[in-house]
């Protein structure tokens, strides 16, 4: 079993949804393309996979829940900022996935 599937398989297990509705792929006969959905926690999983810097940023803030019991993102103040923050780690592919 790969990562993969060992990160959908406790997904599944966590949050009772079966692993066939975790990720949907959609084919559109209308131009040959399709729509790919993913749960949210795995379009963050696949968001961390492809930009480190992505999650790297997510490890801190994990970190900081751990030994503080709290963690925010609000010393980003304007959604311009937020949005240039978000797509500096990737987020973007997170919000096509969602």
């Amino acid at each position: 079993m790969n990562t993969s599937e060992e990160y959908l398989l406790a997904l599944n297990i966590d949050s009772g949804i079966p692993v066939s509705d975790l990720v949907t792929v959609s084919a559109n006969a209308i131009g040959g393309t399709g729509t790919t959905w993913a749960h949210p926690l795995v379009a963050i999983e696949v968001a961390r996979w492809i930009s480190p810097a992505f999650g790297v940023w997510c490890n801190k803030h994990i970190k900081t829940l751990i030994e503080t019991g709290t963690t925010s993102t609000t010393s980003i103040t304007s959604k311009e900022d937020q949005d240039r923050e978000w797509l500096r780690f990737g987020y973007s592919l997170v919000e096509q996935a969602i």
